[in-house]
């Protein structure tokens, strides 16, 4: 398989190892702090679009339009969360992370602010794509942050941290919607958003380092003077050596072009098709939690919130389930060709060698397949008299294998073009929120909710 800019390097069994340079100069304390402000960041939108669920019927009311008026601004915002990656992940691939995260958070917070203030259904509609350009792209960008700091051998426990924020955000946004609308009404969402985005953006501003290796290599390179953050600008140089070998090239200029063109690669298409398909699924699960759990157990909408829970909870485990084992296989994989792989150190010959694709797949596989049974088993205790205690346990574990899933193709998406790993991601998540968008539509049609809920899944 092609990997978008990897180094060649000699495919004999016995690897004479040159003395392993650190993969990046940052401190593992600081590489941690680093993930976890991202992490932040990829629950803005998810939280964002499913916080404003419970508004719904609200807001409408508030503006004088119809639910049908109502429901563009969400598709609005699915279509500009497919798009808007394509032109902001390649611009970070090149120009760097944090020129990206400070541009595409002002966005987001200036359109919560807006909406919390706006009075009319067209200010609604135009402010809320603004609030899904910012926080789509900030989600990509993050996933790509994150590979910038890790190796192979780490990326599965690392990436999971990308899935979590993104799982959390789907699963808790309606339960917070629900309540500050029943209690506070729809603006203090906005409201809402616009605190929990002033907390990554300070850190952005004050403490977070440029990550892109096209730009800083593996940290020792300085950015450009207007891409430090301010601990940056007031700490005095500290003579550490630069090592421009670490600087990332591209054997084509980052563009939106080229990262559509990344789809053309069969193995990313491959894998892109299996997230978009899955991600439909479970998307339709979601979607149609409200409907089921009112019709079935005559929930009110703070209960129906609640049932989100479980999903939550199951996909903030993964990193000791897929994460885990996913970092376990590399090294196995690894060791069977006389490697030994150590936290932040990886060099170009070592892995020509490992069967990165084998290791990532024989983990993916499982998931998958787990995934697709429990989601059927939840579909059949729905259409019968079953215990609530039944489809909360298969949400939790749904949770679990979605997150694992996603984190899976993520990281061997990412392995195949390790230079350009916003460009990617964009890639599989334009194709992905496209046929989620489709899934999400198809499951409010009145003749697919005729059909037999386990017929559904």
């Amino acid at each position: 398989m092609s990997a978008g800019a990897d180094t060649k390097g000699s495919h004999s069994t016995a690897v004479e190892e040159p003395p392993l340079k650190a993969h990046t100069i940052f401190s593992e304390r600081r590489k941690i702090c680093c993930i976890l402000t991202c992490t932040s960041m990829t629950f803005l939108g998810p939280v964002a679009s499913t916080v404003y669920f419970p508004a719904l019927g609200p807001l409408a009311e508030a503006l004088g339009v119809s639910h049908s008026d109502i429901n563009l601004t969400l598709t609005s915002y699915k279509l500009i969360q497919a798009l808007a990656p394509l032109l902001t992940a390649s611009a970070s691939d090149k120009k760097g992370r944090r020129p990206i995260f400070l541009w595409c958070l002002l966005v987001f917070l200036g359109s919560n602010i807006g909406l919390a203030l706006q009075t009319n259904f067209v200010a609604l509609l135009l402010l809320r794509c603004l609030q899904s350009f910012g926080s789509s792209s900030v989600t990509i960008v993050s996933g790509a942050a994150i590979t910038d700091l890790v190796t192979r051998g780490e990326r599965g426990k690392y990436m999971v941290y990308s899935s979590l924020g993104l799982n959390a955000g789907m699963a808790i946004g309606p339960i917070i919607g629900g309540i500050l609308t029943q209690f506070w009404g729809w603006r203090s969402i906005f409201w809402f958003l616009v605190v929990i985005t002033s907390v990554p953006f300070l850190i952005v501003v004050s403490l977070f380092p440029e990550t892109c290796r096209s730009i800083v290599g593996d940290g020792s390179i300085p950015p450009q003077r207007w891409n430090r953050n301010i601990s940056e600008l007031l700490r005095p140089k500290d003579g550490r050596p630069i090592n421009h070998e670490t600087q990332a090239t591209f054997k084509r200029r980052p563009s939106v072009w080229n990262t559509l063109r990344i789809l053309w690669d069969r193995h990313i298409l491959l894998l892109a098709t299996c997230s978009a398909l899955f991600a439909s699924g479970v998307t339709i699960v979601l979607a149609t939690i409200p409907t089921m759990m009112e019709r079935k157990y005559e929930f009110n909408p703070l209960q129906v919130g609640l049932c989100y829970i479980p999903y939550a909870v199951g996909s903030l485990t993964t990193r000791w389930t897929a994460g885990s084992l996913v970092d376990w296989n590399f090294k196995r994989h690894a060791s069977r060709v006389g490697i030994l792989t150590e936290p932040n150190r990886q060099f170009p010959q070592q892995l020509q060698l490992i069967p990165v694709e084998k290791a990532r797949l024989e983990l993916l596989l499982p998931f998958l397949y787990l995934s697709s049974v429990i989601m059927v088993a939840y579909g059949w205790t729905m259409n019968y008299p079953i215990h609530l205690s039944g489809p909360l346990v298969l949400l939790f574990f749904l949770g679990n294998g979605t997150a694992g899933v996603n984190s899976i193709i993520s990281t061997l998406m990412v392995d195949l073009h390790i230079n350009q790993p916003g460009s990617v991601l964009a890639a599989a998540n334009a194709f992905k929120n496209l046929c989620g968008a489709a899934a999400a539509a198809a499951a409010k049609r009145p003749t697919l909710r005729t059909i037999e809920q386990p017929a559904i899944y």
